[in-house]
């Protein structure tokens, strides 16, 4: 239970004794399960923080680690309805959140930005973005992966300001048609197998991209390879866009890859 201060999303907060608490289930969340059945789960993290109404939570305790649906307390008593957004931090103002141009792109620390609108106490977060996962191959005496990155084909935008709509889980985009906007990276500094492909998942945000997008693998030192589809792509909240699996050679550009769902 944490002191909230409403109009911020501060998540270096002093414990309480009394305050709202949220039962709060997810489409799926921050660390990412195995394929089964066609689904990967995904499910809250120890230290995990949303905001509520403007209000952030106390980071989430180590009993929620692994599960579907959590607990989330306040430190003052919030009113319904409740407009909350994960994480915490993307929280700007009740009627925008911020997506960061970075996140993390490995399975045990993934990034999946959602939001839910409730009268009750117990709710369902929904997905705000897509996922584009790519599967990485190694070559032998290849150097660690630094990031992969996701660029528009269009200068849509991936990164910076969007209007929410927390009832619907949508998101408009204020910087629309700036190159500056136009990508976002999901870190992954791992060194692919030959034998064995690294998953990477990058998040953007869920609209059709008209044009398709990049696709650029980029290891430590800066090499990169891009792997293009010039196909109108439509990104659907809560689902992964599925590369085929490649073989990292910097300074190769792929063109008309297939994606799938």
């Amino acid at each position: 239970m944490a002191l909230c201060v409403c109009g911020c999303a501060t998540e270096s907060v002093e414990p309480l004794v009394e305050g709202t608490v949220l039962k709060i289930e997810t489409e799926s969340r921050t660390s990412l399960g195995e394929l089964n059945d066609g689904v990967r789960h995904v499910y809250w993290s120890t230290g995990d923080v949303v905001a509520a109404n403007g209000c952030s939570s106390a980071a989430l305790s180590a009993e929620y680690d692994g599960s579907r649906e959590a607990s989330f307390s306040f430190g003052q008593q919030l009113t319904p309805p409740f407009e909350v957004v994960y994480p915490a931090s993307i929280y700007k103002d009740e009627n925008t959140i911020t997506l960061g141009r970075v996140h993390s792109g490995l399975a045990e620390d993934f990034d999946a930005p959602m939001c839910a609108y409730a009268d009750g106490m117990a709710f369902t977060m929904k997905h705000l973005c897509g996922v584009v996962r790519v599967s990485i191959l190694g070559k032998k005496s290849l150097h660690e992966l630094l990031y992969v990155a996701v660029i528009s084909g269009e200068n849509e935008a991936m990164y910076g300001d969007f209007t929410i709509d927390h009832e619907a889980g949508t998101l408009t985009p204020v910087e629309d048609g700036r190159a500056a906007y136009n990508n976002r990276r999901a870190v992954a500094k791992v060194v692919p197998s030959t034998e064995r492909a690294v998953d990477v998942f990058v998040t953007i945000p869920a609209r059709t991209y008209n044009s398709g997008f990049t696709v650029r693998v980029v290891n430590k030192y800066g090499h990169y390879q891009d792997f293009v589809t010039t196909k109108s792509q439509t990104v659907e909240r809560g689902k992964v866009l599925a590369m085929p699996e490649v073989v990292f050679e910097p300074t190769n550009t792929i063109f008309d890859i297939d994606i799938s769902m």
